[in-house]
């Protein structure tokens, strides 16, 4: 019997060997410029093939002056052409369209290969090395080296990243370790309904979230409340929620401006600069205020926290828990805010859907009071409701990225070792040659006993990544937006006011609604 557990969240496919390997040419002979000859006068034919293996620079890309580094990039986009720079998808999107599965650009000073093909993203992953690489991103480099601070998770490779992740994650990616947070979660998912009873319309719903998120983030990773979310028919923007979004803002895109930073601290540089050392004296805040509290009482009330369990780890030193915990909080508000946003946004422009969820959340959800893990277990189309939107508008620009330290030949090219891998799965979730119906939402195609359910190629989406080295806050962000969603939906119905139909998302860290949300309010 499956254990409760193991069957609370069950949103990304887990990938393992699967019927298309069956169809699968190898490593060596994907896409080859081969001629095979077959020898039927041996007993078992043999396949004798001769193998043209093409040089890295024959991959398809744009070429010319927009192989420039730094500048390259920028010139196609506007005023040159008519890609934003924030929306890198639709630039990507482009690329395959006009050069195929695989193709390369530089950005920054580094070439990068983009894959559409899930079963060449799988090839990439099967390769990968003991510790996932993957590339320190400049604004990072700079930042660390200037300030002698402490990388994070997302700065550090090899071992040094291993003995941190193996840590962390004990305290925040297993089920077992979120568990506990689900009553203060569903606190505050209920202080946040509160906020709009008796309302007829949600305007502005993205920054609303942004308080949820940020309030539920500072619960968990702090132990305390930060004071977010604020009153009715008002937002409001704490000077931690305003540095989040710098910070994300700045290193979101860096890619895009002249790297003058590197040199001195550019106007760019300096408003990152700010950003991230202010939150990195709340955090130092934070963890004197609970050392402190410990040391005061010999029983002191201490709220379970991430803080609390990453201090009880002896081998975690108190840079260790600060990169941790910097790393975790600042990701988990943006990205959360807009999946939420977005999922709502999606049920209420599919309102035949949010009813059929409506009647499971009647069923096993409460208005008021705490969402435990057997109601989690039970919320099996709102799980599918929330893949199904992360595939429509997937929720990291383009998709997740590894770095190999060996050559590898993907569709008869020779990529040489430490080249950036980019696995554009936003693009993939959108090709009706992975999903019938791409660009409908179907919710009912993740739900095994639905007539809508299809096997999709495990690779064909991954929104938090894969393997070892997968986001570390996918299991608090997935019952975060639960948990939100959940409340929200079972106290209102939820529709959009006339003409507001479409929704346009930027690229920042994560993809954001540039268009303003606004909802229709009705209580259930």
């Amino acid at each position: 019997m499956k254990s409760r557990a193991s069957c609370v969240f069950q949103f990304t496919t887990t990938p393992k060997r699967h019927a298309y390997e069956a169809t699968t040419p190898s490593i060596e002979t994907t896409h080859l410029s081969s001629k095979v000859v077959t020898n039927p006068s041996k007993k078992n034919d043999k396949v004798i093939s001769e193998i043209e293996i093409r040089h890295f620079d024959e991959i398809p890309g744009p070429s010319g002056i927009y192989q420039l580094p730094y500048l390259g990039l920028l010139l196609q986009m506007k005023p040159f052409t008519k890609y934003a720079k924030d929306n890198m998808q639709q630039r990507v999107l482009n690329w395959a369209q006009k050069y195929g599965p695989i193709c390369k650009q530089r950005l920054g000073n580094d070439w990068y290969v983009f894959l559409t093909d899930p079963n060449d993203v799988e090839k990439v992953f099967r390769n990968d090395r003991k510790f996932p690489f993957r590339g320190v991103l400049p604004l990072t480099k700079v930042y660390t080296k200037r300030t002698n601070a402490s990388p994070g998770l997302t700065g550090l490779n090899d071992e040094e990243w291993y003995t941190l992740r193996k840590s962390a994650q004990r305290a925040i990616l297993r089920h077992k370790a979120v568990y506990k947070y689900l009553s203060a979660i569903s606190v505050i998912a209920d202080d946040f309904v509160d906020k709009f009873r008796g309302q007829c319309q949600i305007d502005d719903v993205l920054h609303h979230l942004m308080e949820f998120s940020t309030e539920s983030a500072g619960r968990m990773c702090f132990g305390v409340r930060l004071g977010c979310i604020s009153k009715p028919e008002q937002t409001s923007q704490t000077e931690t929620m305003k540095h989040v979004e710098t910070f994300l803002d700045c290193f979101g895109n860096q890619f895009y401006v002249i790297p003058w930073f590197k040199l001195f601290r550019s106007p760019f540089y300096r408003r990152y600069e700010k950003s991230a050392d202010y939150l990195k004296r709340q955090t130092e805040q934070y963890i004197r205020e609970y050392k402190e509290r410990i040391q005061s009482s010999a029983s002191p009330e201490v709220s379970q926290s991430l803080l609390s369990d990453l201090s009880s780890d002896s081998k975690m030193t108190t840079a260790d828990i600060q990169r941790t915990l910097i790393d975790v909080f600042v990701g988990g508000i943006d990205s959360t805010a807009s999946s939420i946003t977005i999922l709502l946004f999606n049920l209420a422009k599919n309102l035949e859907k949010q009813d059929l969820l409506y009647d499971e959340l009647e069923k096993h959800v409460p208005k008021f009071g705490p969402i435990d893990e057997t109601i989690l277990c039970n919320l099996n189309y709102l799980k599918a409701c929330i893949k199904e939107s992360m595939r429509l508008v997937f929720p990291v620009p383009v998709g997740t990225a590894r770095t190999l330290d060996k050559d590898i030949i993907l569709r008869g090219f020779r990529i040489p070792a430490h080249t950036n891998f980019v696995f554009c799965s936003g693009i993939t979730c959108l090709n009706s040659k992975y999903f019938e119906a791409p660009e409908q939402f179907v919710p009912e195609r993740w739900l095994r006993k639905s007539d809508n359910y299809t096997p999709i190629h495990p690779f064909s989406y991954i929104p938090f990544g894969y393997g070892a080295r997968k986001c570390i806050g996918q299991t608090f962000a997935e019952t975060e937006i639960s948990v939100c969603a959940a409340k929200l939906l079972r106290n209102f119905r939820l529709t959009l006011p006339e003409g507001s139909h479409e929704i346009k998302c930027k690229d920042k860290t994560f993809r954001t609604p540039v268009t303003p949300v606004s909802f229709l309010v009705q209580n259930r």
